[in-house]
Formats: C-alpha cells, sequence, structure tokens
C-alpha cells in the first residue's frame, strides 16, 4: 500500500492506525483523534476537539488539510462505490469489509442522543420533536 512504501511513517504507527490502538507518538495520536472525531461528527467535533488539536502543536492550516484530505477520500469513495470498481491486485490485503464499519457505525449513530448538535431534529422539553430543523434565532 501507499502508506507502507511511500509515506515515510513507522510500520508500527501504521499498524496501530489500521487497528485503532494508542499511537506511540503523542502528536500523531492528537492526528489521528483528530481525523477519526472529524470523521464521526460529520466535520463538526465541537471546539474543544479542535483546541486540543490546535494544543498538541499543528495549526490552521493543518485542520483545513485534514478537512481536504476527508473530502477527498470520500470523494474517491463515492465514485468508487457508485462505479463498482475491483480493488486493485495490490491493495487486497488492506480490503476492508464495509458492511461491518457500516452497521457498526449505525448502531453507535442511532445510540447517540438526538438534537441539533447530534444530528437530529430539535425537541421540546417534553422529548417530542419541534418539527424545525434549526433551533430559534438561527
Amino acid at each position: 500500500m501507499i502508506a507502507d512504501k511511500r509515506s515515510g511513517v513507522a510500520p508500527d504507527v501504521l499498524a496501530a492506525v489500521r487497528s485503532g490502538t494508542p499511537l506511540p507518538d503523542n502528536k500523531l495520536q492528537s492526528l489521528s483523534s483528530f481525523v477519526q472525531a472529524m470523521v464521526e461528527a460529520r466535520g463538526n467535533p465541537g471546539k474543544p476537539v479542535v483546541d486540543a488539536f490546535l494544543a498538541a502543536g499543528y495549526g490552521e492550516q493543518q485542520v483545513l488539510g485534514v478537512v481536504l484530505a476527508i473530502a477527498c477520500k470520500t470523494f474517491s469513495n463515492f465514485v468508487n462505490h457508485l462505479a463498482a470498481t475491483p480493488v486493485d491486485k495490490a491493495f487486497e490485503p488492506y480490503a476492508v469489509d464495509w458492511r461491518c464499519k457500516l452497521t457498526r457505525a449505525l448502531r453507535q449513530h442511532l445510540e447517540q442522543p438526538k438534537g441539533p448538535c447530534h444530528g437530529g431534529l430539535p425537541t421540546t422539553q417534553d422529548g417530542s420533536s419541534s418539527g424545525r430543523s434549526v433551533p430559534p434565532g438561527d
């Protein structure tokens, strides 16, 4: 895979990223955590997450770089899924069973609280939907 051959990232770091285990370097762990938070929160991880990323030594340019990388990968994945592009032989060892990942992600999403900051409709005090897709005043 390109990450193995050309990225210059140590094999133990790549293995940790792929397995979801903690990285041996705190700054790289901050990057990995930030990317994961960005993807899980669909680009809205919240100020504390962004502040933690910046406090780890990254800058606003790296924040935008993460956004660009996620956008490019998402675009590529969508096009390849629509076109039913087969995985190249060289990348077969890295293929992911997305059905398992999607099932897990859907389960996590359904377990999250709903409201304007969680991708659902705002609720009233009795828990019913207010019917608005944005909070009053927005």
